[in-house]
């Protein structure tokens, strides 16, 4: 099932492939559904995630758009430890680490996406 929130959005299928790939491994997997693309509320979900997490994997905001505040919120929550991998397709990819929990960022583009799974 593929759902968008408005009439000429793009549809959402990066979590279906996601959650796929992790339900092969002993792992719990938590969604925490499509985030507004505003800083407030993806403070809200890191903050969240963090919390009831050991690893938050995002998909989109990690480029350098206005709307990509992933890179700036790691910065305040967390650390980066390396972000635009030199890998293609897939540039950029962010990794670091929050208070608690670990965070992947992956390009929201759905190709790209399932390369770097």
């Amino acid at each position: 099932m593929l759902r968008f929130s408005t009439i000429g959005a793009i549809y959402e299928s990066n979590r279906y492939a996601l959650i796929a790939r992790l339900e092969q491994h002993p792992v719990k997997v938590k969604d925490y559904g499509i985030v507004k693309d505003d800083k407030t509320s993806l403070i809200k979900a890191f903050t969240l995630a963090n919390e009831e997490c050991d690893l938050l994997i995002s998909c989109g905001g990690v480029s350098v758009g206005d709307a990509d505040y992933v890179k700036e919120i790691l910065d305040e929550l967390g650390h980066i430890n390396f972000w635009k991998v030199a890998i293609k397709p897939g540039k950029p990819f962010a990794f670091g680490k929050l208070e608690h929990a670990w965070f992947c960022g992956l390009l929201r583009q759905s190709c790209i996406f399932l390369c770097n799974l």
